[in-house]
């Protein structure tokens, strides 16, 4: 297949661990503020594909999910939004359905969406607490001009 020059197309930045929680995360628990790298970003890129590493030691209830949360910093001058909890979760993003196995697993979650400095949380809703490190990796990306 040939690309025309000028057609848009995907341009992938480095991956960034945006979480590496080596600590069990507890079920119906969030990640905490000292597992979350931010996400600086300088060139407005707003998307980024998502890849969580979990290890359960049981299976996971049939039908649980990992839901992902944004918390957007420096929104007013140097003011962050407050960090994701159960009386104020913020930014929903998705959820990373599991499989009901109690074994190290790799979810995808493409598109989400990102702003140009963020924090990422996870709340563990899979019924047991995780084992092992919980990892987040996260691959901005944007649309780009292909040149001649």
């Amino acid at each position: 297949m040939t690309i025309n020059t000028s057609a848009a197309i995907v341009e992938k930045q480095a991956e960034h661990i945006a979480i590496s929680a080596s600590a069990s995360i507890a079920n119906a628990a969030y990640s905490t503020e000292a597992q979350a790298t931010a996400l600086v970003l300088t060139d407005k890129v707003r998307f980024a594909d998502a890849v969580l590493d979990i290890t359960l030691p049981t299976l996971a209830t049939s039908g649980k999910s990992v839901h992902l949360y944004r918390r957007d910093k420096n929104i007013k001058g140097s003011n962050h939004a407050p960090v994701p909890g159960d009386n104020f979760p913020h930014i929903y993003i998705g959820s990373f359905p599991l499989n009901a196995v109690g074994t190290q697993q790799f979810i995808s979650l493409p598109g989400i969406t990102i702003s140009d400095d963020c924090e990422f949380y996870i709340k563990n809703d899979s019924g047991v607490a995780t084992s092992g490190t919980t990892v987040l990796t996260l691959t901005p990306w944007t649309w780009n001009g292909k040149s001649s």
